[in-house]
């Protein structure tokens, strides 16, 4: 390595490292230490939370599926009656 890249690389990485340290020392940092050790572990109320959540996701699937089926109905159905008003001549 010559001189000049080295002369840009040390300061380069001092403050990297000196950024590093601060932000381990927030709690962020602290959240993302205990992320890496896994002990990062959920409370009981957001576990409930979670849940009650999962549940709410549920019920809007089921809802959506049979907003699925109307809509599919409807686009079945609208068709014949265009086509019966056509035959009849009337609009």
């Amino acid at each position: 390595m010559d001189k000049q890249t080295l002369a840009v690389m040390i300061p380069v990485l001092a403050v990297f490292f000196s950024g590093l340290m601060l932000i381990s020392r927030t709690a962020i940092g602290k959240a993302i230490a205990r992320r890496i050790e896994g002990s990062g572990r959920v409370s009981e109320d957001e576990l409930g939370f979670l849940r009650d959540q999962a549940l709410q996701v549920d019920e809007l699937r089921d809802r959506l599926a049979e907003l699925e089926e109307r809509v599919d109905f409807a686009e079945r159905i609208l068709p014949r009656e265009e086509s019966k008003r056509d035959r009849l001549g009337t609009s």
